[in-house]
């Protein structure tokens, strides 16, 4: 892979950085997304920490981006201010290659100089833990209605930095403003249209939506967002034909055919 460069984001890069998280997390948990309209309106909050959230480039594209918020514990003894972060995304044809890691090690790097005690995230529970987070419950850290589930992870910015930190988890309000539908819909306006489709919900991301645009034999061309990708049926790939015009859903392979596993209908 060509080199990544870490750096932070400036005005010039909002359409692009957008863009990017839009195809990162669309249709991955629900149809369409709402993060790409979260990080909109974040940066305008008081609440988006700038120093430290960063960008990837590839080329001069951006591959991947990492945004910080202020967020604090509500203990007894009182509020403890704390960091947490999203959108963490990368691009869906970069992912696999570390550069998420880059863009958390290089926010890291920063805020341990901070008088944050550490990180509070609700994330992906089975890549997270990689990057070294912990279950929120080892902390006695819960969400604002005192639940703990698996997403609720802590990363510890120094040594004990939790210890005697214990309470809810309160975000900045800007996280529950990004998931109005109304003003998501608005917003969506200004991106290129996609179907939204309904796909079995991946925490990591493992399969992409793509549409068949041309068909030479057993070999597809897959479009997905701007690019043509091609790919054949996978092993056991048990619908109907794609024919031109179908979306399906494909495992990406960087340097080999990817596979197409399964026929999707649109809403």
């Amino acid at each position: 892979m060509k080199t990544v460069i870490i750096r932070q984001e400036e005005k010039a890069d909002y359409p692009g950085s957008e863009a990017m998280v839009r195809r990162a997390f669309y249709n991955r948990q629900n149809p369409g997304c709402v993060e790409h309209y979260l990080l909109h309106i974040l940066r305008e909050s008081s609440d988006y920490l700038p120093a430290y959230s960063f960008l990837a480039e590839v080329e001069g594209r951006i591959v991947g981006a990492i945004y910080f918020s202020k967020a604090f514990i509500k203990t007894a003894k009182g509020d403890v201010p704390i960091v947490t972060f999203g959108p963490l995304a990368v691009d869906p044809l970069y992912q696999g290659l570390g550069i998420g890691r880059q863009l958390f090690e290089k926010s890291v790097s920063l805020l341990r100089k901070s008088p944050y005690p550490g990180i509070v995230i609700y994330g992906e529970p089975n890549y997270y833990p990689r990057l070294g987070f912990q279950r929120a419950k080892l902390f006695g850290i819960t969400d604002p209605e005192g639940n703990v589930y698996d997403p609720l992870m802590v990363y510890e910015l120094r040594k004990d930095g939790f210890k005697g930190v214990q309470g809810q988890l309160f975000e900045s309000p800007v996280f529950e403003k990004g998931n109005e539908p109304k003003a998501v819909a608005a917003f969506d306006l200004l991106f290129p249209p996609y179907p939204k489709l309904k796909v079995p919900a991946q925490w990591l991301h493992e399969t992409n939506l793509g549409q068949v645009e041309k068909i030479e034999g057993s070999l597809y061309q897959i479009r997905f967002w701007e690019i043509l990708i091609p790919a054949k049926l996978a092993e056991g790939y048990a619908a109907r034909t794609p024919q031109v015009g179908d979306y399906i859903t494909f495992f990406w392979k960087r340097n080999a055919i990817s596979l197409i596993q399964t026929l999707e209908i649109p809403e």
